[in-house]
């Protein structure tokens, strides 16, 4: 007869004889409460279960529930082999956002339902790794994974750019999977500039900023880019005075200040630094030292029109406080 399995990773489940079928019937035995299905989850539905559930929900997070909200909004919420999961007593275990939101919302769904599930395993649950853009990915090009690593550190620089970087509301769809694979498939220069990062030569610029500055340059002046990118990663071909010699010089002496900053911090200050260098090399100004402005904006690339190039601004303006 099967043994049920170990709390403990001490121990090994031991083999158990019989072919597939008699371990079938043994595991019905052993978990005789346990059922799995689709199961179509109307509103109505949704907040009956989480009426019904005894066990205190989780805290809400503000971010998450934004998140799914525009992702039911766009229909992009069904089954996906993720579930909604009970224990035996009717008690939510893992998927009580989705079930807010679905109330929220006022959209049935299709999802996998599992019921029957030891209240004990409730610690184990929904505590892997979140899959990221660059692992969604990796998953289909496993030869580009470096590339896809500079996509997934371009985007915060991007939206952050384009002034959706918030992650309330509807910006924090942006902040998903299915959100940054919408961007991706509106305007596939994202993954061009990306692929144009050198990952060989080591570089006091990070490659999401490497990337993002070919992105946004590349929409007006791609040759003068390219020429700047080229001085500021290796110092050829600059003198002083030259906006990328500055930048390098302002790198250097503020870099032990900038590392000890919160790695997104770090990575718009840098953004913004080469940013606006470039803006002072196409526009062919010296610059000796480095003064930033407020705001930055790269000749041919003002942050609200390459938020509506992305689709960012109509996704938002037609879907907010619905």
């Amino acid at each position: 007869m099967l043994q049920p399995m170990p709390n403990s990773d001490k121990h090994q489940i031991p083999a158990q004889p019989g072919g597939p079928e008699e371990v079938q019937q043994g595991l019905a035995e052993l978990y005789p409460n346990f059922t799995a299905q689709i199961e179509r989850i109307t509103p109505a539905l949704a907040k009956e279960w989480l009426e019904r559930s005894m066990l205190g929900n989780r805290d809400w997070k503000a971010k998450t529930i934004a998140g799914l909200r525009q992702e039911f909004l766009r229909g992009k919420m069904g089954v996906n082999g993720e579930s909604i999961i009970f224990d035996d007593e009717g008690n939510i275990l893992d998927g009580s956002h989705r079930l807010r939101v679905c109330v929220e919302t006022g959209i049935t769904f299709d999802y996998l339902v599992v019921r029957g599930v030891d209240p004990r395993r409730r610690p184990m649950i929904d505590t892997g790794s979140m899959r990221d853009i660059a692992d969604d990915l990796t998953m289909e090009m496993p030869s580009q994974r470096k590339i896809h690593r500079v996509i997934q550190s371009m985007f915060p620089l991007v939206l952050q750019y384009c002034g959706h970087s918030s992650g309330v509301g509807a910006n924090a769809y942006w902040r998903t999977v299915p959100g940054r694979r919408e961007i991706l498939d509106v305007h596939p220069a994202i993954r061009e500039a990306a692929a144009k990062v050198d990952l060989q030569t080591k570089s006091i610029v990070p490659p999401g900023v490497v990337g993002s500055l070919y992105y946004f340059g590349g929409f007006a002046h791609a040759a003068e880019t390219t020429e700047f990118v080229a001085q500021l990663i290796n110092g050829l071909n600059c003198n002083a005075g030259d906006p990328a010699y500055t930048v390098r010089e302002y790198l250097n002496a503020t870099n032990r200040k900038l590392v000890k900053l919160h790695s997104k911090m770090r990575a718009w200050e840098i953004f913004i630094s080469c940013a606006y260098g470039l803006r002072q090399f196409i526009e062919g100004e010296k610059m000796e030292r480095l003064r930033l402005p407020a705001q930055v904006a790269i000749p041919g690339a003002a942050p609200a029109a390459i938020a509506i190039h992305l689709g960012l601004e109509a996704e938002i303006d037609s879907t907010e406080g619905a």
